[in-house]
């Protein structure tokens, strides 16, 4: 039988199209695959999810709101909401507010119903009510004023008056390193609270 016989060079057959369809789709779904693996490895080393457990920071964040948190190479910085690791707090993260950091004084003033860092008062328009107290189940108040140590923070919850925080004086100020993150952005919320907020909310 007469060997064929094609010179060098000349064109391959041409696939059909309907396996050059499915080469195509197939290779779609892998790149996809792959982006969505390196997505996860992205969330799993730089940004955390975590759920609200408690009402301290209520009403800036509700118990059951699911938020991202990102720790590489973050400071606290203050106005941050954070969340303190678990080697401070074994049963579940706490998430605070960053009041003042390291070298700033706080005062807080029932009276007027203002927190002052360096002798300014804070504008907090996410507060809500009167701070009527400290909390009666802290272990004691701090003494006012209080300078935060280099490398700590002094943080509060949002609800003061349910809050356990740097007010007690069995937590006072927090060294960075116990810091986990900063909560930047809510991705979930029950419908039963959310009302007008929307499902997704950068927090500040």
């Amino acid at each position: 039988m007469e060997e064929q016989w094609m010179p060098a060079g000349a064109p391959e057959e041409e696939a059909p199209e309907e396996n050059r369809g499915l080469r195509y789709l197939f290779g779609w779904i892998d790149d996809l695959a792959k982006f969505f693996l390196l997505f996860i490895l992205l969330l799993l080393f730089l940004v955390r999810p975590v759920m609200v457990n408690g009402t301290s920071m209520k009403n800036t964040l509700e118990s059951g709101d699911v938020v991202l948190v990102r720790s590489a190479f973050y400071t606290p910085k203050q106005g941050d909401i954070v969340v303190v690791s678990r080697e401070y707090n074994p049963e579940e993260p706490l998430i605070k507010r960053v009041i003042a950091v390291g070298g700033q004084t706080v005062r807080i003033d029932y009276a007027e119903n203002k927190v002052y860092v360096d002798d300014v008062p804070l504008d907090e328009p996410y507060l809500e009510g009167m701070i009527m107290h400290a909390p009666n189940y802290l272990a004691g108040e701090v003494e006012y004023p209080y300078t935060v140590d280099e490398g700590c923070v002094f943080v509060l919850g949002d609800n003061r008056n349910n809050s356990t925080d740097s007010r007690a004086a069995d937590v006072e100020q927090l060294a960075n390193g116990q810091i986990m993150g900063q909560a930047f952005l809510r991705v979930y919320r029950d419908e039963k609270v959310r009302g007008d907020d929307g499902l997704f909310d950068w927090l500040a």
